[in-house]
């Protein structure tokens, strides 16, 4: 399912949407997945990031769509989506390993060229 999912590159809100349509089927109570978020972690996958949401009038983080800062004038009062904005953090050696394993043949073969045409600035596998 999470591979048919990721082929057709499907946003976090419909992959939510099809998993429970999909549980609706199963009999209840049962154990299946009903977000992406519980059907990665029933799969033992972990995510690299973490995304925090602030709110914009008082740039401090929120919890559960309420800002729980004391001293602003809208602390524990549901916030507006407008209002707010996420910060995400990422650890990029993952991504950036997988990107140079897919293409590896194709760096491989630029620097071949680059070289032929013996232009060090063309050559970004050279170190400089």
């Amino acid at each position: 399912m999470l591979a048919f999912m990721r082929k057709l590159r499907m946003a976090k809100s419909q992959r939510d949407e099809l998993l429970k349509l999909v549980n609706d089927f199963f009999p209840t109570p049962n154990n299946s997945p009903t977000t992406s978020i519980k059907l990665c972690s029933s799969l033992g996958l972990t995510s690299n990031h973490q995304t925090y949401t602030f709110f914009s009038n008082c740039l401090r983080e929120m919890k559960y769509g309420q800002c729980v800062n004391n001293n602003c004038q809208f602390s524990n009062e549901k916030i507006n989506i407008d209002q707010i904005f996420d910060l995400c953090l990422m650890n990029l050696k993952y991504p950036s390993e997988t990107i140079v394993r897919s293409n590896y043949d194709l760096l491989l073969n630029y620097q071949k060229v680059a070289r032929l045409k013996r232009n060090d600035l063309t050559d970004i596998t050279s170190s400089i």
